[in-house]
This record gives C-alpha cells, structure tokens and sequence, in this order.
C-alpha cells in the first residue's frame, strides 16, 4: 500500500476524525467517487438505504392519515403523535395486530371487517412499527449491558 505524506501526527495516522485529507489516501484503492455534469462530487450510494426506493409517499400519508385520525382518544382528548414511543408492552402490540390482521384477512376474502380494509392495514403497520421499536429498545439495552460486562470482566 501506497500512502503519499501528509500531515500527520507522527503516528502514521492523519485521519482527523475519520477524514483523511486528501494527499494521504491509499492510492492502490481509491475512493469511488460520482461526479454530476455540474462538476459536484459525491460519495457513490452502494451500500446505503435506499429510503426514497424502500418507502411509498402514498403508503406513508395514508399511514399518516390513519395516525392523525386514532390520536384522537377516547375521552376526546387528543394525544401526542409520538405518545405510542414512551412505550407500550410487546403483548399488547402483538393482541392488536392480530386483530388487525383477523381484519385483513376478512376483507382479502370478500368479508366485512370491523373498519374496513384501511384500518386493518393502518392499524397492522402501527402495532408492527411499535412491536419493533421496542425490540430495538431492548437490542439496545443487551448490546449495552454487554458492554459493560465486558469492560469490567476479569483477563
């Protein structure tokens, strides 16, 4: 590996924060680079989510349509929009989304549902979205504990 001087500390090391200027890249392996007809350069996108390909708008406001419709409580209240992120018990999301997937189903085979085939798709991706934050929430909480057990673990 080729690297050119730069203005490194000594070490051998002249990142500054994970940038490394220019004149001390491997230049065996450059970067890939996309450069646009107006001469702007980017990073290439391999690798990267892809959200604008992964995600539907229309999906996206027909969910936020369903969301701003249910904020609304029962007492007339209406509740914060990120209310369900202070936490809510995987059993309770899994009882509803099969509620709402017994909806579905009811409607993919030509019967009534309770609400009809929007709810049961708003309600399913709800109770799946607030299923998955909290396993990410307790991913999180076991890849901390973990490294806490292991700073403090014995050689």
């Amino acid at each position: 590996m080729h690297k050119s001087s730069g203005l490194g500390s000594g070490t051998g090391d002249s990142s500054i924060n994970g940038y490394q200027p220019k004149d001390t890249l491997d230049i065996d392996n450059p970067p890939k680079i996309r450069e646009f007809d107006t001469g702007a350069t980017r990073d290439i996108e391999e690798g990267k989510n892809d959200y604008e390909g992964f995600l539907s708008p229309a999906v996206l406001q027909a969910y936020g349509d369903y969301m701003t419709k249910h904020r609304v409580q029962a007492d007339g209240e209406l509740r914060p929009s990120d209310n369900w992120q202070q936490g809510i018990p995987k059993d309770v999301y899994i009882k509803s989304a099969l509620r709402h997937i017994m909806d579905l189903w009811l409607e993919h085979r030509g019967y009534p549902s309770r609400d009809g085939i929007e709810a049961a798709l708003g309600g399913l991706l709800f109770n799946i979205m607030g299923y998955w934050f909290e396993s990410l929430k307790e991913w999180k909480e076991t890849e901390n504990t973990n490294i806490l057990i292991n700073m403090y673990r014995k050689e």
